[in-house]
């Protein structure tokens, strides 16, 4: 007759009482070895935030002096956009968005925002274009175009991007758009060769004209000392 074996499951089997001992503290130190291990990776990543944080600063300074036509020159560059692309650092909306962030906010608030919160109250600043700096808009409440309450200091980076993107279609629909695509075409090929030129911040855009007349041309952020570059980009254009 075949002797009967019974198999207990592992979990369910009692452990001498030293060796369950001995089996608790091997798990409570391998708890504590991960619990420490883990804190110290969190350290790690706090660090490394403050110091990506800092960093999107610094890369806005340092493309500021870089912008300088006589660092450009020295350096064998014709433009910053040049300098960007032989130098394979990053895309030119990038640059600006940095070089924006070191040039209209204070260091102490830009770290303390973070760069996403940062540009987007500076696209808010720009886009309501009562004079506010992004530190004065980022503690006030106001209202949207459409009349809707909006705490900006409550409200998320891409609430207050959202914010900012309905104040520009507002002022975009207030004024029409009775351009023609022919002269939208040539306002953004003078904007294009202005800033292959070295005027990198430059914006040209048409606007609707007088009735019976053509689209006027409004140019923004172009230094005094580019007006060379106007005059040049114009007899070629």
């Amino acid at each position: 007759m075949q002797e009967r074996i019974d198999v207990v499951p592992a979990s369910r089997r009692t452990l001498p009482p030293a060796l369950l001992a001995r089996v608790e503290l091997e798990v409570a130190a391998k708890r504590s070895r991960l619990e420490q291990s883990g804190r110290a990776d969190i350290d790690t990543i706090r660090r490394r935030q403050a110091l990506i944080a800092e960093a999107f600063f610094d890369v806005g300074e340092a493309l500021v002096r870089l912008r300088d036509r006589d660092v450009l020159v020295a350096l064998g560059y014709r433009s910053l956009r040049d300098m960007l692309a032989g130098e394979q650092l990053m895309g030119m909306t990038a640059a600006l968005e940095l070089v924006q962030v070191a040039q209209r906010v204070a260091r102490e608030d830009a770290l303390r925002w973070g760069k996403k919160r940062t540009t987007a109250l500076i696209g808010l600043a720009m886009a309501v274009g009562n004079g506010d700096r992004p530190v004065d808009i980022e503690k006030k409440q106001i209202d949207l175009p459409d009349g809707t309450p909006f705490d900006v200091a409550a409200s998320s980076a891409n609430s207050i991007a959202n914010a900012a993107r309905a104040f520009r279609m507002t002022r975009a629909a207030a004024r029409g758009r009775t351009t023609q695509p022919r002269e939208r075409k040539t306002c953004a090929e003078l904007q294009r060769r202005l800033r292959t030129l070295g005027a990198e911040r430059v914006e040209v855009e048409a606007i609707a004209g007088l009735p019976g007349r053509g689209a006027d041309v409004r140019i923004r952020r172009l230094g005094l000392d580019e007006l060379s570059l106007l005059r040049k980009t114009l007899a070629d254009l």
